[in-house]
């Protein structure tokens, strides 16, 4: 189904066509974002813009991030918040809602155009006008290849998803998805030049998560990686590029061969980066 795209701001008008729904951005300001915490990793420079339908719509919004990112984390961090900006109201009219609801989403690997499978799915209960700083119930751990971030809007009219004055990071910092129709497309396609205000927080894993990979024992030696006294059938062996390259079926003591390089060994929600000579 062709739908179209338009784009407004301040008083300048464009008109364009994509394979989504209605879509248009317009000036607006915003609060300023809480002071940063951890390791916050982001493609937005401030708020320009609000993005939206200008009418009833729910749809997602999302930066990538990819290895280049996040290879330095995996293993040893999780994604603890995730930080967006929204509107509510219109700065000009307060009374016209915009934004009534949001969900934060996480996907992992999938393609480099779309994303791959969904980690995280929490509604946003105190959702605020502006900057918002959602903490996860779970924290999502980095293993390996990429991570999708960002939330799903509900609105009831107006331009609710915050961006900035661009250029936009290609590839990474503006994903749309209105649904299974059109998939995921980015805001280029619609000649729009900006990224989204999302931000996703890094901590370092700590917990049950830590524990758990404590009492693996997991290791590496001479062209192999040892795993002993592991609580679980099964482990995925990744590289530091993202790609699953062995499942294991696990027993008191596995050994797995493997050339010499750095792995993520991933035991359920467990993660533990290994180097082997």
């Amino acid at each position: 189904m062709k739908r179209k795209f338009t784009y407004f701001l301040v008083a300048m008008f464009v008109a364009f066509g994509l394979n989504a729904q209605n879509i248009s951005s317009v000036k607006t300001t915003a609060k300023t974002p809480s002071p940063k915490a951890d390791v916050e990793i982001h493609f937005d420079g401030e708020n320009a813009n609000g993005i939206g339908t200008n009418s009833e719509a729910v749809f997602e919004v999302a930066a990538r991030f990819t290895a280049d990112e996040l290879a330095a984390y995996y293993g040893s961090n999780n994604i603890s918040k995730v930080k967006f900006l929204v509107f509510m109201v219109s700065s000009q009219d307060s009374v016209t809602p915009w934004a009534t609801a949001a969900k934060v989403k996480i996907y992992g690997n999938g393609t480099a155009t779309e994303a791959g499978e969904l980690l995280l799915e929490a509604p946003v209960t105190n959702l605020v006008d502006g900057w918002n700083e959602f903490v996860l119930p779970t924290p999502v751990p980095l293993v390996s290849g990429d991570y999708w971030v960002g939330y799903e809007v509900t609105a009831a009219a107006g331009f609710p998803a915050g961006c900035d004055a661009g250029p936009i990071v290609a590839g990474k910092g503006g994903w749309l998805y209105f649904g299974e129709e059109d998939g995921w497309s980015e805001l280029s396609e619609a000649g729009l030049d900006a990224n989204w205000n999302i931000r996703a927080v890094l901590t370092g894993a700590t917990g049950i998560e830590t524990e758990i990979v404590n009492s693996l024992e997991v290791f590496g030696g001479n062209g192999m990686i040892t795993i002993n006294n592991a609580d679980a059938a099964t482990a995925q062996i990744y590289n530091v590029t993202g790609q699953l390259i062995n499942t294991v079926n696990l027993s008191n003591s596995t050994t797995v061969q493997v050339p010499a390089g750095i792995y993520i060994v991933r035991v359920g929600d467990a993660a533990q980066k290994v180097l082997v000579k």
